[in-house]
């Protein structure tokens, strides 16, 4: 292995790339499976880390995928305008509209 990583610090100066490490690209394949949406437990996998926890420290999140995920949501309701009703496309289920009333948030 430091062989690797002499030879990868040889091609990223003779680039005039700094401070760059050959971990470096460790972390940047786990960052970009997770944005791209890998699970967590398949990038622990793939890593050959022991624990979750490890494989969280490279996986972290900017806030926009944070967000993509949370709209997933938006497509499992979808309101029936003449009804007022929302339906679930999952199970075919439909909520009151009363719920809102209630305080009951809906998605969107």
């Amino acid at each position: 292995m430091k062989d690797l990583s002499h030879a990868f610090q040889r091609i990223a100066a003779s680039a005039g790339l700094k401070n760059v490490r050959f971990h470096d690209l460790r972390h940047t394949f786990a960052s970009h499976l997770v944005i791209k949406g890998a699970d967590l437990k398949t990038v622990q996998e793939l890593l050959g880390h022991s624990s979750i926890t490890m494989t969280m420290r490279y996986a972290h999140l900017a806030e926009s995928h944070r967000a993509k995920a949370v709209r997933l949501l938006d497509t499992a309701f979808q309101t029936d305008t003449k009804t007022d009703t929302m339906k679930s496309s999952d199970e075919g289920a439909s909520v009151s509209a009363l719920s809102t009333a209630r305080g009951v948030a809906q998605p969107g």
